[in-house]
């Protein structure tokens, strides 16, 4: 019996190993793009849950003013994010919130949609 590996062993190895990294190297591209995409719409999902609760504050107390039809806003921690918020009255003291959160990726604006409820406490 002979120790260690024949060429053929080798070439077929390397093959193997080739085959392998072709793939890696196409797939990289759609993994690249996808982190992106996923990147925004959580950065979305955090600016939304601090807009509504900065909302909340702002207008969900018995002092505090109603709220007004549209506001808008951009996000200090996220240059290039924007938001806007409508109220929607359903009955008194209760209004459908609904938020808008918008970015731009790869030129391409990209909007991502939440509607949260407010109730003012009386």
């Amino acid at each position: 019996m002979t120790r260690g590996l024949t060429l053929i062993s080798v070439i077929i190895a390397l093959a193997i190993l080739m085959v392998g990294v072709a793939t890696l190297f196409r797939v990289y591209p759609a993994i690249t793009r996808l982190s992106g995409r996923s990147r925004g719409q959580t950065v979305a999902v955090f600016i939304a849950d601090r807009v509504r609760t900065a909302l909340e504050e702002a207008y969900g107390g018995a002092d505090d003013p109603l709220p007004p039809a549209v506001v808008e806003g951009a996000d200090d921690e996220h240059p290039g994010y924007t938001w806007q918020a409508r109220f929607v009255e359903e009955k008194e003291g209760l209004y459908r919130i609904e938020l808008t959160v918008s970015w731009f990726r790869e030129g391409v604006r990209v909007t991502q949609e939440f509607q949260e409820m407010l109730r003012r406490q009386e």
